[in-house]
């Protein structure tokens, strides 16, 4: 199984993931065309190739608002959001923080608001979920590119949603063609030119002064 968790607009490559393997299987990336040609359902009883390709969409079951740390079950079908108020639901219901994906408010709002989730088991009141905020700002120091990708990625898009300049709903942690785009537009506003699209010392020095 593999888990598509981007495409490349420019090179026409899907990017993906081996869920199996952690270390290594990270990014790896694809030709269209390659791609849907060796894509079929797999018969793990037989363990043959059974069938056309087979894709699922998901979207996250459990999102944190980035703006104010709060987790929320998501009903997709339903478009409704149910605040997870207590980590003892978490226990309760065998969740786990890996579970969790990090989305930004604008996003969520889409979502109606449901009914708060708490521990069945709670006779008074719950402890709350706390987040703490951030003691010191993040300092960039790597240069960064298309292809890019953990923390330092993480943290410029963070910084990008901040300026207003990133717009895609989620921090992946992978420096695509979205966040380029992001890169390009700081760039232009603070005459960074020729507009690279990468991050340089230059862009690292605008980024580190917010």
């Amino acid at each position: 199984m593999m888990l598509i968790v981007g495409y490349d607009d420019t090179t026409g490559e899907f990017i993906v993931n081996d869920p199996g393997d952690t270390k290594a299987g990270k990014f790896h990336r694809y030709e269209y065309k390659l791609f849907m040609n060796t894509l079929h359902d797999f018969d793990f009883t037989t363990h043959q190739a059974n069938g056309p390709a087979k894709v699922i969409f998901t979207y996250p079951r459990l999102a944190r608002d980035y703006s104010d740390g709060r987790i929320y079950f998501l009903d997709i079908d339903k478009k409704i959001k149910q605040h997870v108020v207590s980590l003892a639901v978490f226990k309760e219901k065998n969740w786990s923080w890996d579970m969790v994906v990090d989305v930004w408010d604008e996003w969520l709002d889409e979502f109606s608001a449901g009914k708060d989730l708490d521990s069945s088991a709670s006779a008074g009141p719950s402890a709350p979920i706390s987040v703490q905020p951030a003691v010191n700002r993040y300092t960039f120091t790597r240069d960064l590119s298309l292809g890019s990708s953990g923390e330092e990625v993480k943290q410029l898009q963070i910084r990008l949603k901040e300026l207003k300049y990133y717009t895609y709903p989620q921090i992946t942690g992978y420096f695509g063609p979205v966040t380029q785009t992001a890169v390009v537009a700081l760039q232009k506003a603070k005459g960074l030119a020729p507009y690279p699209g990468t991050v340089g010392p230059l862009t690292r020095k605008v980024l580190n002064s917010y």
